[in-house]
């Protein structure tokens, strides 16, 4: 039983690490988006239209 701890160990660690890491690359991918919505004001006026 001891193995299929650390088995489940490493596997629930890898799998936090990964997570982190997409989280991470969401975050730095977000500041582009937002950049490009205030330079971009031109969909918020159609609906006004």
């Amino acid at each position: 039983m001891g193995s299929v701890l650390v088995f489940m160990g490493i596997l629930v660690g890898s799998f936090v690490a990964a997570f982190a890491l997409l989280a991470l690359i969401v975050k730095l991918n977000e500041r582009p988006y937002e950049k490009r919505g205030q330079h971009n004001p031109i969909p918020r006026d159609k609906p006004q239209a």
